[in-house]
């Protein structure tokens, strides 16, 4: 049986024991011969402690399943896409562009990674030369560049790296950025 057959048999049987406990719970309930209001408190409680933990359980399935799906999309994707599709092209031009610029002059060399990854290889120096407190918006254009042409299934990012050393400069993740963006959006008056 394949992995995805494991997790959706899983899911359905989790579905399963969820319906049996409510429908169990709630046979419970109507037969209580019990009049007692402590009897019926007891019962109630024990009710939602089951609906708790089998909700829990709902949770974390389906939480492994969007894991395989991730996985399983990951693989495929990345396996399917060919080097220059009209989307990398796209995108590798635009972020030439704002490289050139936000590093007026220097030598930038782009290498894109798996995942919608990109590696901008540029030295420490002409990094530098960029004014401190600019850092963030540099980074955020040439982010952005990249990340626009790309869906964030993914995750893709953007690494800013020495290319003497290879250290990392800078870093910009696509989906933080959206997630951040979405969030100031909301809380604008």
């Amino acid at each position: 049986m394949s992995g995805s057959g494991k997790s959706s048999c899983g899911f359905f049987c989790s579905f399963w024991l969820v319906w049996r406990a409510v429908l169990d719970c709630n046979e419970r309930l109507e037969n209580s011969t019990s009049g007692f209001d402590g009897d019926m408190a007891f019962q109630r409680d024990q009710f939602i402690a089951d609906v708790k933990k089998i909700f829990g359980s709902l949770v974390r399935w389906a939480v492994r399943l969007y894991a395989v799906f991730l996985v399983i999309s990951w693989i495929f994707l990345i396996e399917k896409a060919p080097g220059n599709t009209p989307r990398l092209i796209k995108a590798r031009e635009a972020i030439v562009e704002a490289c050139d610029y936000a590093f007026q002059g220097a030598d930038v060399r782009i290498e894109t990674k798996a995942g919608n990854d990109v590696s901008v290889y540029i030295t420490k120096n002409d990094f530098e030369n960029v004014p401190y407190p600019d850092h963030d918006a540099v980074v955020g254009r040439v982010g952005h560049a990249w990340c626009k042409n790309w869906n964030m299934i993914l995750l893709p990012a953007v690494s800013i790296r020495d290319i003497r050393t290879g250290d990392e400069l800078a870093h910009y993740s696509c989906i933080r950025e959206r997630m951040r963006t979405k969030l100031t959006w909301a809380k604008a008056p």
